[in-house]
């Protein structure tokens, strides 16, 4: 189910091999709530394509100056 992989995915994940999940968690949070704005904004007033494009690339980038990657992607089995 979804409980046992959501503690599996929040009980160790590091990136770069040494970084804990916890010392990226504000890059996280601050990228997440951007998307959340833009979500908001746009279902509130209605926001071109360009704006959220834009926005959708402004959080990854601040999610890849946070250092932030993804290297693998692995599906449980």
């Amino acid at each position: 189910g979804l409980l046992p992989f959501a503690a599996r995915w929040l009980a160790a994940p590091t990136w770069d091999g040494d970084a804990a999940w916890w010392d990226r968690l504000g890059v996280v949070a601050i990228a997440s709530a951007l998307i959340l704005v833009i979500g908001a904004v746009d279902d509130t007033r209605g926001l071109g394509p360009r704006v959220k494009l834009i926005g959708q690339a402004a959080a990854v980038l601040i999610l890849y100056g946070g250092g932030i990657r993804i290297e693998k992607v692995a599906l449980l089995g």
